[in-house]
């Protein structure tokens, strides 16, 4: 099959903006909102690299704030409820997965998946803008089960993260030459290629790196997904869909 390269830059393949993902089932939302995060995720890693940000401690949990503060600059707070809620529900399905499995792989580069899920929560308790918007949110993570010591710190917590990548963030909106990220797929149809490309089309208006993204999404074999450090791309394995889709229909 012939390879279908889309460059979606502003204005661009409007084609994406499809009316499905606005009124998708629930188990669509789970499976886009979650592909969404994950995209951020890996780009955290990609302008770590790309533009030699120091880093202090891990650079997965580094990767994870900037996930969590682009899920709240990228979205409408409605929507970026909904991926907290949906992410949330991931980070929960792979703790009781590792417990089946015989427990946590406290080896793993990554966070604990019950950590990731709350250091995810307070930090987007404590981005809430007013009163009545940090009301709403403590209700909605103390629903999470998040601690009530550990919400006292959230806002400083936020303050801390936004104060690292905020000013990383507003220099890459500076240099608008061209589009940093193009989308690889033979598959255009299916709800990971409309999500990416969709997502894609948004950051392309938002952040433009010293290099270009390619974001590529094909079958390899596993649920996965990853930044290439050494080729600069990030892979989208295509079974990823499937199986956030699986975990949906458990939930």
């Amino acid at each position: 099959m012939e390879l279908i390269v889309l460059v979606i830059a502003a204005g661009a393949y409007m084609a994406f903006a499809q009316p499905e993902l606005m009124h998708a089932p629930a188990s669509n939302s789970y499976v886009a909102d979650n592909l969404r995060e994950t995209l951020y995720h890996e780009l955290g890693h990609a302008i770590i690299d790309q533009e030699a940000l120091p880093i202090f401690g891990q650079e997965e949990d580094a990767a994870d704030v900037f996930s969590a503060l682009m899920i709240q600059w990228m979205n409408t707070p409605s929507e970026a409820r909904r991926m907290v809620q949906s992410v949330a529900g991931a980070y929960r399905n792979g703790a009781n997965n590792a417990e089946k499995s015989g427990g946590t792989d406290f080896t793993d580069v990554h966070g604990p998946d019950m950590q990731r899920l709350f250091n995810l929560a307070c930090l987007y308790y404590g981005g809430a803008t007013n009163e009545a918007q940090q009301k709403k949110r403590q209700d909605f993570v103390t629903e999470l089960g998040l601690s009530e010591d550990r919400l006292n710190s959230c806002e400083d917590e936020y303050t801390q993260a936004y104060n690292a990548w905020h000013p990383v963030f507003v220099e890459l909106q500076k240099n608008q030459k061209h589009p940093s990220f193009t989308l690889v797929t033979e598959d255009k149809r299916s709800l990971s290629s409309r999500v990416l490309g969709r997502e894609i089309r948004k950051l392309n208006r938002r952040i433009h790196l010293t290099g270009e993204i390619t974001i590529r999404l094909e079958p390899c074999e596993e649920a996965n997904a990853f930044y290439d450090h050494d080729s600069k791309y990030i892979l989208f394995c295509s079974e990823l869909e499937g199986s956030l889709a699986d975990a949906a229909s458990k939930n």
